[in-house]
C-alpha cells in the first residue's frame, strides 16, 4: 500500500521501516437507504439508496533500531500525512490487483511512547482518512477512439472495390461496479460537437465551431465538471458558455455502453477520444 500527497509519497508493506498490520474501511459501504411510508402501508416504499463517505484506518509500526534514523522516519511518516495538505491517493495493491482512492486525514499519526528496548523496537500508530468519494479506482485509464474505418460496400468489378465509410459509434465497456464519469477530448475541426452516450439517451456539446487544431476537452466528474477549448499552443480557455442547454455532465452505465459523436462539419481529420476508469465498491 501506498500513500502520494503532493511531492511526499510512502509505501507502508510486509517490509521495514513501515510495516502494515491491518486496514479497515476498504471493504463495504455505509448505505443510506431512503424509503416512504404510506398511511395504513404495510411497510414502506423504495425511493433510492445513497452512500456516505469512507472511513479508512491504517495500522502500522515503524521499525528501525538506530534512534537518529528512526526520529526522521517518524517526520517522514508526519509530513506524508500532514492534515493541511488535503486530499492525498492511497494505492492498494494486493497481488496483481491494485486500487486507488483519494482521501484526506482526519487524524495524523499519534505515537506510542512504550518502545521495547533491543533490536527489535517500533513504533506503532494508527492514521484515520476519510474518502469524500467513497469508490475504489482503477490506477489506469479505460480509453476508446470514436474516429475509424469501418468496412465498407463491395462491387464486383474484375478488382473488388471497396468504398469505405467513416464510423462514428463505438461499444465501451463499464467492467466496474457502478456507473462512472468519463473525460472526452474531440479533436477539430467541427461544428456544434456533441458527444452522445445512445444507451442512456444522454449527450453533451457545445455551439460553436471547433477549428483545426483545436481541442474540445469535456469532464462529466461531478466534482470537476468543465468544458475547454485548448488551441494550437496548448492554451486553454473556459467554454461552458457555448454549452448546448440540453446538454447532461453524463456517466457510463454498467456494463456496455453505445457511444457517439456528431457535428454540422465532420471531417476526416475529426476524432473523439473517450476515457474513464473503473469504480468499485470495495476491495
Amino acid at each position: 500500500m501506498s500513500l502520494t500527497k503532493g511531492p511526499f509519497y510512502i509505501e507502508i508493506g510486509n517490509q521495514a521501516p513501515f510495516i502494515l498490520k491491518k486496514i479497515l474501511g476498504l471493504d463495504g459501504m455505509n448505505v443510506n437507504v431512503q424509503t416512504k411510508k404510506a398511511p395504513f402501508q404495510l411497510g414502506k416504499s423504495y425511493i433510492d439508496s445513497t452512500v456516505d463517505e469512507r472511513l479508512l484506518s491504517i495500522y502500522l509500526a515503524l521499525l528501525n533500531d538506530n534512534e537518529e534514523e528512526k526520529f526522521r522516519l517518524r517526520e517522514q511518516l508526519l509530513r506524508v500525512f500532514n492534515p493541511l495538505l488535503g486530499q492525498g491517493t492511497l494505492k492498494y495493491i494486493y497481488g496483481r490487483k491494485e486500487k486507488e482512492i483519494k482521501a484526506a486525514v482526519s487524524q495524523s499519526p499519534k505515537f506510542n511512547t512504550d518502545d521495547i528496548e533491543g533490536p527489535d523496537e517500533q513504533l506503532e500508530t494508527v492514521i484515520h482518512l476519510v474518502a469524500a468519494d467513497p469508490f475504489l479506482l482503477d490506477t489506469f485509464n479505460t480509453s476508446k477512439e470514436m474516429s475509424y474505418l469501418m468496412g465498407g460496400l463491395k462491387f464486383g468489378l474484375k478488382i473488388p472495390t471497396t468504398f469505405s465509410y467513416r464510423g462514428f459509434k463505438n461499444k465501451v465497456m463499464n467492467d466496474g461496479e457502478v456507473e462512472t464519469p468519463v473525460h472526452i477530448t474531440f479533436y477539430g475541426p467541427a461544428k456544434n460537437p456533441k458527444v452522445t452516450n445512445v444507451t442512456t439517451g444522454e449527450f453533451i456539446g457545445i455551439t460553436k465551431e471547433l477549428k483545426e487544431n483545436e481541442k474540445l476537452i469535456i469532464d462529466t466528474s461531478f466534482d470537476n465538471k468543465l468544458i475547454e477549448i485548448e488551441d494550437a499552443e496548448g492554451n486553454r480557455k473556459n467554454a461552458l458558455g457555448y454549452i448546448d442547454l440540453a446538454s447532461v455532465f453524463w456517466s457510463l452505465d454498467l456494463g456496455l455502453n453505445i457511444l457517439s459523436y456528431t457535428s454540422n462539419n465532420d471531417s476526416i481529420k475529426t476524432k473523439v477520444s473517450v476515457k474513464w476508469k473503473n469504480r468499485y465498491t470495495g476491495v
